[in-house]
């Protein structure tokens, strides 16, 4: 009988740590917008940080949390332990309150307590994979504040570079991070603009590669020249298709074309080509010169009507020769023709952050020529 009992109590011990859950509630720095939970468990992801189990906020509360179903304090506590992050990568993990390293922690607190993060992260706009030109491109869309599927928005059409010009990384990661404070800052650029009454409206980031943006081939640029079948890719499937899914605004007056260094050549390159597209097309920092004369040929040869398309130019003071110097002939071909052209130099580097600084300007300011 006492061995029969012995089982018995062995298998509800069993049931009872199927059935377990366990509830994770942390206190969290100031400014925290998300918070999660990864540990060594299978039920915490087994320490991988980019599947990590989300977190709810208390309402009201610098607190999160969330029950995991399956584990108990004690499996926890038997694990490797756990940690928390606020973003879905280790640079977004829990630190101490001098910036040391957290060990694991095993025991589950009532609440657990991060003193600081090693970053915070800030989940701008919305990233969505698209096709162009039977290719994936990485997206990222901003919304207006007010956004309502029910208006129309005006559009501006960003074109950015996968890999940064600052601190260049893998070609894997997103690329110059146009929304975000760390990059160009466009997301509070637009807040700003919002609160100064000034609609910037959809944002659309589209990052590529030097391939897609230049019109020719560069012989010392190995796989350039495919500007024309991306440009294509984006007119015919992606522009129409986006145009669809979100409340776009139609009508070249409320549709803006942008971008940097190569980017802002394919800008330009767009621009010319639709004119019916877009009001307005802003370059920072323009690379004319990965097609100088070939682009010197197009717009003459064309012989383009002008139109009431906008074009502004945006140069640092870090710019080189070769970038100033084709930035005032197209300025001064684009004056002389009788469009309408705007023509900014800042201070700071050929770089994401200050071209970053000229945004608010160029979607805010009338053209005026100067020289």
């Amino acid at each position: 009988m006492k061995k029969y009992l012995l089982l018995i109590a062995g298998l509800l011990l069993g049931i009872s740590s199927v059935l377990a859950d366990v509830t994770f509630t942390v206190n969290v720095p100031a400014g925290t917008k998300q918070c999660y939970v990864v540990g060594g468990l299978p039920e915490l992801s087994s320490w991988a940080v980019g599947a990590a189990v989300e977190m709810s906020r208390v309402a009201g509360k610098d607190q999160f949390t969330v029950t995991v179903a399956g584990i108990s304090a004690a499996d926890v506590s038997a694990s490797e332990g756990y940690k928390y992050v606020c973003g879905p990568d280790w640079k977004y993990v829990e630190k101490t309150a001098s910036g040391s390293e957290v060990t694991n922690r095993t025991t589950i607190g009532n609440p657990d307590v991060v003193a600081s993060w090693a970053a915070v992260y800030e989940n701008v706009g919305i990233t969505e994979n698209w096709t162009i030109a039977g290719k994936q491109y990485p997206v990222q869309i901003l919304l207006p504040s007010n956004y309502d599927n029910t208006k129309q928005y005006n559009v501006t059409y960003m074109f950015g570079r996968h890999q940064r010009y600052r601190d260049a990384g893998s070609d894997t990661e997103m690329g110059d991070r146009i929304l975000y404070s760390d990059s160009w800052g466009v997301a509070e650029s637009v807040k700003e603009l919002e609160v100064e009454g000034i609609e910037v409206g959809i944002v659309a980031v589209i990052y590529a590669q030097l391939p897609e943006f230049t019109p020719w081939e560069n012989e010392e640029f190995a796989g350039t020249g495919k500007a024309d079948e991306f440009l294509q890719g984006f007119m015919n499937d992606f522009k129409p298709a986006f145009e669809k899914k979100y409340a776009v605004r139609l009508g070249k007056e409320a549709c803006t074309i942008m971008g940097a260094d190569v980017a802002g050549l394919f800008a330009f390159y767009a621009a010319m080509k639709h004119f019916e597209e877009f009001g307005k097309c802003a370059m920072f920092s323009p690379a004319f010169w990965y097609n100088k004369y070939e682009m010197r040929g197009f717009i003459e040869n064309e012989r383009l009507t002008p139109t009431d398309t906008r074009f502004a130019f945006v140069q640092t003071s870090a710019d080189t020769e070769w970038t100033t110097d084709e930035i005032e002939y197209y300025s001064l071909w684009l004056y002389n023709e009788g469009y309408l052209v705007s023509h900014w130099e800042i201070d700071g580097a050929h770089d994401d952050r200050t071209w970053g600084k000229a945004f608010k300007n160029v979607l805010s300011e009338e053209p005026v020529y100067s020289s």
